[in-house]
């Protein structure tokens, strides 16, 4: 899912990947109050503790994750702002064979270049997405307004 807007001239674009990454952090939180609450249960008996540890370790490792997003913000005041067709790239990122007949593309990745330099890169999307940015990003650096796009991406 990528969710567009627009503040002070600058494009904030928002992706969800869809995907999921392990917090470290959040694993540590939940493993500190769960030995603190059986130490207050269990004062004197040491082995109910490190059994617990041994079944937070098995079990609840990977409970607790965070969805992956990537925030890319686009100031639409730099001189030097994507102009030519060729600057918006398209790659198949992932490839699925279907029905064992061919293969088709299950996701893609949109690249764009300031100055000839990657500057920005949708790792995965979907195609209508790729489009969709490719699009709401042209009506932006021509000065369009093309309210179909504005008003399905934008709010202020």
């Amino acid at each position: 899912m990528i969710t567009i807007t627009e503040n002070n001239n600058k494009i904030h674009i928002l992706q969800d990947s869809g995907e999921y990454k392990k917090s470290l952090a959040s694993k540590i939180l939940i493993l500190l109050l769960v030995t603190l609450t059986m130490r207050l249960v269990y004062l004197d008996s040491h082995e109910s503790t490190y059994f617990l540890y041994f079944f937070i370790f098995l079990f609840f490792k990977d409970i607790i994750i965070l969805r992956q997003k990537t925030e890319i913000i686009l100031d639409l005041d730099e001189k030097n702002i994507v102009t030519k067709k060729e600057t918006f790239i398209f790659k198949n990122i992932g490839k699925i064979d279907t029905k064992k007949i061919g293969y088709a593309p299950i996701s893609y990745g949109v690249e764009i270049y300031y100055d000839r330099k990657q500057k920005l890169l949708f790792r995965s999307c979907l195609e209508n997405e790729a489009i969709e940015i490719i699009k709401t990003l042209k009506m932006f650096i021509k000065g369009e307004k093309d309210e179909k796009i504005y008003n399905k991406f934008f709010r202020r």
